[in-house]
């Protein structure tokens, strides 16, 4: 397969399930679970999914000062992102969220 068209069809089922997401994140937070627990729930899976990629990566040259600086803005950054999006998720409608995203690149 062409590289240019692997890379729209990955672009086009990323953009597909992003917006699956949204709905689904949509009907799913008032109604099973608050936004913290989302956000928790996404990021215990998503560092499970990192640690198991780790075990097969060798390791890279880094101090444990270096590892703990990633450690602190990557916990931060990432939920507090995540904590926001789900927010503003239970608070808007889905059509609104997904014009939202839309416009994202802009």
């Amino acid at each position: 397969m062409n590289k240019q068209v692997e890379a729209n069809l990955s672009m086009v089922v990323s953009k597909a399930l992003g917006g699956f997401n949204m709905n689904a994140l949509k009907y799913l937070l008032p109604l099973w679970m608050a936004p913290v627990t989302g956000v928790t729930i996404r990021l215990v899976f998503g560092t499970a999914a990192f640690w198991l990629i780790d075990i097969f990566c060798k390791p890279e040259n880094s101090t444990t000062r270096q590892k703990w600086q990633l450690f602190t803005l990557g916990a931060l950054g990432i939920y507090g992102y995540m904590f926001f999006y789900l927010m503003g998720i239970s608070k808007t409608t889905p059509v609104s969220s997904s014009i939202f995203v839309s416009l994202e690149p802009i």
